[in-house]
């Protein structure tokens, strides 16, 4: 640090060795002090001592300086500094524009490297779309917001016959794997909290995602709570 130098700080008390400081100043390697924070405030800057005599000799003797510059902090927690931080810290992680073009060349320039596409990616159709010009596609939110969607992977994408399995024929092979994990100590919710959106935009969604939000986590929850569920979603009602 050269000789002279300004020192500021506007945020933490704590930040700076204040008796290390005044050394500084004495000595001429700090030239200026400018502070609106102290490390021992809390004696201090919290309360009305106009009639008091301050006792910090610490806090007198930077006071005398005449190169040193103390005044009060001010800071505001109101509702409308909360608002405008988490604004700001939206703002800040707002997801960059998807660049497909740069994939595309990258498969042209290279077309002997395998390429995946990602991002923005929600509908089946998209994926054909860009199974033309890239190797594989990647679908993230979407997965799990709409599980179901993958239903038809299967026989639109590798020729499989059928049309897929039922949600209720999901829910059902899900049966013998959860019994399983069961067996094993893992909690019911751990498993079932995946499954929450398989009914997605469907007749009985909402006392679908109701129960597997409440019952699994209860003492002793089994495969019972997903049956119970999917009677709820069938019209059948809840059993017991």
């Amino acid at each position: 640090m050269k000789p002279g130098v300004m020192l500021i700080n506007t945020s933490r008390g704590g930040l700076i060795d204040t008796v290390a400081v005044i050394d500084g100043i004495k000595a001429g390697q700090i030239g200026y002090l400018g502070i609106d924070v102290y490390e021992r405030e809390d004696e201090l800057f919290f309360q009305d001592l106009s009639d008091t005599i301050i006792q910090d000799d610490i806090f007198h003797l930077l006071q005398s300086f005449s190169n040193v510059i103390i005044t009060a902090h001010q800071g505001f927690l109101t509702r409308n500094a909360l608002a405008n931080i988490a604004t700001t810290t939206l703002e800040s992680i707002t997801a960059p524009p998807l660049r497909y073009g740069d994939v595309y060349r990258l498969k042209q320039k290279f077309p002997h490297l395998w390429i995946e596409i990602n991002g923005g990616i929600t509908q089946l159709p998209q994926v054909q779309d860009y199974l033309e010009r890239a190797n594989g596609v990647m679908i993230g939110r979407a997965a799990y917001d709409h599980p179901y969607l993958f239903a038809t992977v299967d026989g639109a994408f590798l020729g499989t016959p059928g049309g897929g399995r039922s949600r209720q024929q999901v829910v059902e092979a899900m049966l013998p794997y959860l019994e399983t994990w069961l067996g094993q100590g893992l909690k019911l919710n751990k498993i079932t909290r995946h499954m929450l959106m398989l009914f997605a935009g469907q007749p009985g969604s909402r006392l679908w995602k109701q129960h597997l939000t409440e019952q699994p986590c209860r003492p002793g929850a089994g495969v019972e709570v997903v049956t119970q569920a999917l009677a709820a979603v069938n019209g059948i009602g809840l059993a017991g």
